[in-house]
Order: structure tokens, then C-alpha cells, then sequence
């Protein structure tokens, strides 16, 4: 088996919450295929175990 490495690199970014915040305004809002689609299960009834 050839000799692996793992290289970890610092990356530069956001350093906390509010740059995060600014970052990420800056990007393109969601789409239509990025949200939750509809569920149509109902949910389950209650039983009575007593």
C-alpha cells in the first residue's frame, strides 16, 4: 500500500457569528429545490394503553 498523507489546511473565513452572518447574506437566496417538500402522512392518533 503506497504511503498516505492527510494535508489539513487552515481555510480563511468568517472568525465569528456576525462575519458569518455578512457571508452569508451576500450568497443567493434559496430556491424552490432547496426547501422541505410537503409531507401528505398524517399524523399518527393516539392510543389508549391502559
Amino acid at each position: 500500500m503506497p504511503d498516505q498523507s492527510l494535508f489539513i489546511e487552515p481555510v480563511i473565513g468568517p472568525r465569528d457569528i456576525a462575519e458569518l452572518l455578512a457571508k452569508w447574506r451576500q450568497d443567493e437566496p434559496l430556491g424552490a429545490e432547496d426547501q422541505f417538500p410537503d409531507v401528505a402522512d398524517a399524523p399518527l392518533k393516539s392510543e389508549d394503553v391502559l
